[in-house]
């Protein structure tokens, strides 16, 4: 053992080589020489252990972040996604932080499942999650946000109960008092969720907004005087003392501001109707000839346009053929134009084709009743006139009121003037189309065979040679235009039988009437009605009643049904115009040719009954008879008329062996049976 001690510590440079020469054998020397190599083992190790200490530190500071920031992002998520969900305000305070909380334990319980934490490393990372700052905003701001909810679900019922009661206050003024008792009981059903002082405030801030209403409603009746009364506490409640003097004040002023401005209404509005009923009289009077309006003068004018303005929404719901003759009537009559007429003559080139066509209607007509009138007061200029004339003429002729616009515009366009008046000029050479020719293509096409009325010949002849030219003006082809003008003719002219014989008119009431083949009803209602007007005999107008189609014919068989002029032959042969338009009663005659339908059934149903009556030979009863054909009670007795009925078949037995001759026959029916 002592040899060895010394090769020990010799191969051992932590022991002094004094101890070793001197072959030592101490165990505390031996044990402390131990003690400084374990010493030495842990210095060499220390460095190793630090860095794995370190790495482990690194690592559970990493998944704590990590774990950390998911459960704040869940915490904020749940927040949002919760409160934001259907009946949120209606879940209690706790109950909104519980489901909260149940959200973020189970994202919680997941991170750490897939960590592998267990036991009190589990328990320390679930204290350390849950303990940030973020996440603790998250759990309180729930809390608020659902009390926040609550608060304001109340507040918009109860800004709706607010709204109710100041509705029915407006109407109801004086149910202010009771008014005012349902708004406490209403803001009392909510104490739980406002509390006693919110309640109490919020009632008393809604307080004046009722009286204010309650003034309003006596105001809107005009009862100003019981809203002051209110207002200076003599009426059934007293509100002063919850409103501010300000408030009191200002809505003292607003009712005397309201009663002035009624006091001002109702003076501006009698001195407007006093302004319409003049200008009606002045109207009136220019219409009677008592008085001749200048449409230079502005009282004049002033009076015109004020009558007009009453006018026009009566204007607005007539027909435009109607409203046409109206207007042309109205300006015709006074010999003012209205401002507002001005107005639509000068932007009516620039509108759609049927207004520019009611315009040019209304242009004809006035030219008619007062010639010049229109270019001596609304600047219309003889290209103006022109235009209105040729829309109107084109739509007379049968043509469409966008063809007849947009060929106007065409021959007007002052870029084509030279090329219009040039084919104009050479139209002269070209030979005309006559009545005849008209009559003769109506054979070819449609087969009639009618005449042109003498007094319609140069009327036709007008109207289809002012669309032949401007054919010819628009395409410059002879032979397009002649074919072209004879279709229009077709399409306007026609056969008529109504006044009597078979003639050519335009827009005949056939085409517009009828309701069968049979159209002689029509010749009988006009002189009928002709007859009522006029107060003659029927038989005396018989011949001499004929109906012709007018421009306003022609302006309403664009839209309508149209109505005719009515001539009357005088006993020199001139016709006459009667101060009446006339069109057929088409329902009347239908439900006459109805009648008379039904009458014919029931005749023929008599003609084919059967009557059936009893019969007694020498007082016993004997059977019954029966007729044949139409019952005739003259030849009651006869026994051409009476066969014995077969009581098995019913039918009549052939011949009458027993039937005897005349009423002294001992064989009879008996009648009164």
């Amino acid at each position: 053992m002592a040899n060895n001690i010394p090769q020990f510590y010799s191969s051992n440079p932590n022991i002094a080589p004094s101890r070793i020469g001197a072959g030592y054998d101490d165990t505390q020397t031996i044990l402390r020489g131990a003690g400084d190599l374990m010493a030495g083992a842990q210095r060499a190790y220390q460095p190793f252990v630090e860095k794995q200490q370190k790495q482990q530190e690194l690592t559970q500071k990493t998944n704590l972040i990590k774990l950390q920031r998911s459960v704040e992002d869940e915490a904020l998520r749940a927040y949002d996604e919760i409160q934001g969900q259907e009946g949120f305000a209606q879940l209690s305070t706790e109950e909104a932080v519980n489901l909260w909380q149940e959200r973020v334990n189970t994202t919680l319980d997941a991170q750490l499942d897939a960590y592998g934490f267990q036991g009190a490393e589990r328990d320390y990372y679930r204290e350390q999650a849950l303990g940030t700052k973020r996440v603790a905003t998250a759990r309180v701001g729930i809390g608020s946000a659902n009390s926040k909810a609550k608060i304001d679900d109340v507040n918009t019922t109860l800004t709706g109960e607010v709204n109710i009661i100041s509705n029915r206050l407006l109407d109801a003024p004086d149910t202010l008092k009771t008014s005012l008792e349902d708004l406490r009981d209403k803001y009392g059903t909510y104490v739980d969720v406002l509390g006693e002082d919110r309640v109490r405030k919020s009632a008393m801030a809604q307080a004046p907004v009722l009286i204010e209403t309650s003034v309003q409603g006596y105001v809107n009746q005009g009862r100003f005087s019981e809203a002051r009364a209110l207002l200076n506490d003599k009426g059934e409640i007293k509100v002063t003392s919850a409103l501010t003097a300000d408030q009191r004040n200002g809505m003292l002023e607003g009712v005397d501001r309201a009663e002035a401005a009624l006091i001002k209404a109702q003076q501006a509005a009698a001195d407007e109707q006093r302004k319409i009923t003049d200008a009606a009289a002045l109207v009136g009077a220019a219409y009677g000839g008592a008085v001749i309006l200048d449409d230079r003068n502005k009282e004049h004018r002033d009076a015109v346009n004020l009558f007009f303005d009453q006018m026009t929404p009566q204007l607005a719901e007539m027909s435009p053929n109607d409203r046409t003759e109206t207007l042309a009537e109205f300006v015709g009559g006074v010999k003012v134009v209205p401002d507002a007429i001005k107005t639509m003559i000068r932007t009516s080139k620039f509108a759609p084709a049927e207004q520019q066509a009611e315009t040019a209607a209304f242009i004809g007509k006035v030219e008619e009743l007062a010639p010049g009138l229109l270019q001596s007061t609304s600047g219309l200029t003889d290209v103006d006139m022109a235009r209105s004339e040729l829309i109107n003429s084109m739509v007379a002729s049968g043509q469409s009121v966008t063809d007849a616009v947009e060929r106007t515009s065409q021959i007007v366009d002052p870029n084509n003037s030279a090329m219009m008046k040039a084919r104009k000029e050479a139209f002269g050479d070209i030979d005309p189309i006559t009545a005849d020719a008209v009559a003769d293509s109506f054979d070819t096409v449609l087969n009639w065979q009618a005449d042109v009325p003498d007094h319609l010949v140069a009327e036709l002849e007008r109207d289809v040679n002012g669309v032949f030219l401007r054919q010819y003006q628009l395409t410059g082809d002879e032979d397009v235009a002649r074919d072209y003008a004879l279709k229009q003719a077709a399409k306007i002219w026609g056969q008529t039988e109504a006044d009597g014989g078979k003639r050519l008119i335009k827009y005949p009431p056939e085409a517009f009437y009828a309701f069968n083949d049979d159209n002689g009803w029509m010749q009988q209602q006009l002189v009928a009605d002709v007859a009522d007007f006029t107060g003659s005999a029927a038989d005396d107008l018989d011949g001499r009643v004929f109906i012709h189609s007018d421009n306003m014919t022609a302006r309403q068989a664009s839209v309508q049904a149209p109505t005719y002029q009515v001539l009357l032959q005088d006993d020199n042969g001139a016709l006459v115009p009667l101060d009446v338009r006339w069109a057929p009663d088409s329902a009347k005659a239908a439900e006459e040719w109805r009648k008379a339908r039904i009458e014919e059934g029931r005749e023929k149903r008599d003609r084919d009954a059967v009557v059936d009556v009893p019969i007694k030979i020498n007082g016993e009863d004997a059977g019954s008879l029966i007729t044949i054909g139409k019952f005739d009670w003259g030849n009651a007795f006869s026994d051409s008329t009476w066969r014995p009925r077969d009581p098995e078949t019913g039918e009549a037995i052939e011949p009458a062996p027993f039937f005897g001759e005349g009423p002294d026959s001992n064989i009879a029916p008996d009648l009164n049976e």
